[in-house]
């Protein structure tokens, strides 16, 4: 007995091993001894697998054994001293006011325990890394816990690095479907912030412990295992923690051990389970916020009116996927045109819809009155009652009788259109006459003083997101940079001296991208 037991002392076996989870290949090179596991981490996946029987063994000295085994004990005092530096939380975890008792029971395994628990762990391992919905994922991993560890329950938390905080999307058996708690609160706040296992005895015995939720619940917590989740890159996946031995007995060494080796081949599927449910998220965010662009867009004129004697040309692109801004025409009667532009605060989805709000709601005051100042009236009371009091939209709206070249105009604190006049090369501008809509109640917006248009004569009717763009040394485009482009090009076709100042305003910021969205309407007499 004796020679033999010094035999497997000095031999080692290498073994061709194939991972049933990513069916990669590689041989595996370990000593033999009585209490070798026969059972490995893939290099690939980090599923655990089997050796194979037909593994050859092959001798060494006695020298090399005990070399290894020094290498062996180098790399874990290594890994030991790496986890204490970097380890976050460190100034908390030495100056913790309570802890549990360190002196848990060391656990004797029947063998025969030992064997059908490691293929419960193969099996598991397999599922996990075959499951890619998190959703999914999180339940199998819950109930494998319970199951394998023989629990009453389990719950897992996951790592929100943004906010600093853990939450479960699933209890089991518990009425409270969503908790988010933050790092360092709770048990597993705490085991989270401290990155350890924390064996506890009695959870009321523990200060950390939050005893609202059995309150809520109606459940009684008495024994506490709470693990954190790790990759092998040493990142914070999230927490596990499983409570109450179905045998009412406190949590042993060997409990620490499965869910040890548990976590550790659940942590990659956790991370890539996440990563991809954040993908399909964005994709489909992404999908939705082009079906909200292009709904916005086909809100705006397809092509101007033909209105004879003027010309007119509108253009508006979000600086995100959906706006705020808007621009319309309406054409009254044969003579005379409604024309609107608009802006709401902000940008983006939230912006786009009380955009399309208030085109709406143009259109159908409009219709009822051709009074601008009772038709602002109104919608401002409308939109009052629905914005917050961050929102508001400014809103110039116009109409134009070609007959005569008037345009009589009201303005919800848009910024002023310029016209500029041929005859003398000069700009005006048209002020605004009331606040922005939705700010206030019952607030009045009377007529601004009409505008005569002459042959030649130009109006550009924009939103500040055109002269506020800036570039990289976040200097603005600026007004006077708007004029002069629109007095070089002023000869041309309302949809060329539109093309002007975008090509002028783009080669101005460069690379930067523009910041708020640009619109702008461009008016102009010919006879």
């Amino acid at each position: 007995m004796r020679c033999e037991a010094k035999m497997q002392e000095s031999l080692w076996t290498t073994s061709s091993v194939s991972c049933a989870t990513c069916d990669a290949r590689f041989s595996v090179r370990r000593k033999i001894g009585l209490r070798s596991l026969r059972y490995f981490e893939c290099p690939s996946c980090a599923g655990l697998v089997s050796l194979k029987s037909n593994s050859l063994p092959v001798a060494i000295t006695d020298e090399e054994v005990i070399e290894a085994a020094e290498e062996e004990d180098e790399i874990c005092e290594a890994q030991a001293e790496d986890g204490e530096d970097d380890e976050e939380g460190k100034s908390e975890i030495s100056n913790l006011e309570w802890e549990p008792d360190g002196d848990v029971e060391r656990a004797v395994i029947d063998p025969a325990q030992r064997i059908a628990d490691l293929n419960s762990l193969l099996e598991i391992s397999r599922r996990i890394g075959e499951e890619k919905d998190l959703d999914a994922l999180l339940n199998l991993i819950m109930n494998e816990t319970t199951r394998l560890l023989k629990t009453d329950r389990s719950s897992l938390f996951l790592y929100d690095e943004a906010n600093h905080e853990i939450y479960t999307k699933i209890a089991q058996r518990a009425e409270v479907k969503q908790i988010r708690v933050p790092v360092g609160k709770g048990i597993s706040g705490m085991v989270a912030q401290i990155r350890r296992v924390w064996n506890i005895e009695d959870a009321y015995d523990c200060p950390y412990f939050d005893r609202s939720w059995d309150k809520i619940t109606g459940y009684r917590t008495k024994s506490v295992l709470c693990s954190p989740i790790f990759t092998r890159e040493g990142n914070l996946v999230g927490v596990i923690q499983v409570l109450n031995r179905l045998d009412g007995k406190r949590f042993d060494s060997y409990d620490e051990e499965l869910l040890y080796t548990l976590t550790s081949h659940a942590a990659a599927a956790l991370a890539n389970a996440s990563l991809l449910a954040a993908f399909l998220d964005g994709q489909k965010m992404k999908k939705a916020l082009e079906v909200a662009s292009d709904i916005q867009m086909s809100l705006l004129p397809r092509k101007a009116p033909d209105f004879p004697g003027y010309e007119l040309a509108g253009y508006s692109t979000p600086c995100d996927e959906a706006g705020g801004d808007y621009y319309d025409y309406v054409e009254i009667d044969e003579h005379r045109l409604l024309i609107a532009v608009g802006d709401v605060t902000g940008h983006g989805v939230g912006a786009a819809l009380l955009m399309a709000t208030g085109r709406a709601l143009l259109r159908a005051f409009s219709i009822k009155s051709l009074d601008l100042p009772d038709t602002l009236f109104n919608m401002n009371n409308a939109l009052e009652r629905d914005m917050g009091a961050e929102r508001f939209m400014t809103l110039f709206i116009g109409v134009l009788d070609r007959r005569t070249g008037e345009l009589v105009y009201s303005s919800a604190g848009h910024d002023p259109p310029m016209v500029l006049r041929k005859s003398s090369g000069e700009f005006f501008e048209m002020e605004s006459t009331g606040l922005p809509l939705g700010m206030v109640e019952d607030t009045d917006f009377p007529f601004g003083d009409s505008v005569i248009l002459e042959p030649g004569d130009l109006i550009s009717i924009a939103t500040d997101g055109v002269w506020e763009a800036m570039d990289k040394t976040d200097e603005e485009y600026g007004q006077e940079r708007l004029q002069a482009v629109l007095r070089k090009a002023a000869e041309k076709p309302a949809e060329k001296v539109i093309d002007a100042v975008y090509d002028d305003v783009r080669a101005f910021c460069k690379e930067i991208p523009f910041r708020d969205d640009f619109t702008l309407v461009i008016l102009k007499r010919n006879v």
